[in-house]
């Protein structure tokens, strides 16, 4: 959805609209459009980022893997109580 936003952007820029009025045709705010409009193609392709869960991945599949949980149960030890 960002690039199609960020493609929008740059063609209601080149057609000398205001910065203020291409951020309320996306909902967007004026920073964002001038922080769009200095990153250029680089603003289409979010940053990836680390899982809360990554430090854990491990442990998460090994556990998944040895008793064939369900993804929504919980990650306790059987013989747990609840």
């Amino acid at each position: 959805m960002i690039s199609n936003e960020v493609v929008l952007m740059k063609r209601w820029l080149e057609e000398s609209m205001s910065v203020s009025a291409v951020a309320r045709r996306l909902g967007r705010s004026r920073q964002t459009v001038y922080n769009w409009k200095r990153k250029g193609d680089a603003a289409a392709e979010p940053k990836p980022r680390a899982s809360k869960l990554d430090p854990h991945r491990s442990y998460i599949e090994s556990r998944l893997e040895k008793y064939d949980l369900p993804a929504t149960a919980r990650l306790r030890s059987p013989g747990e109580g609840s």
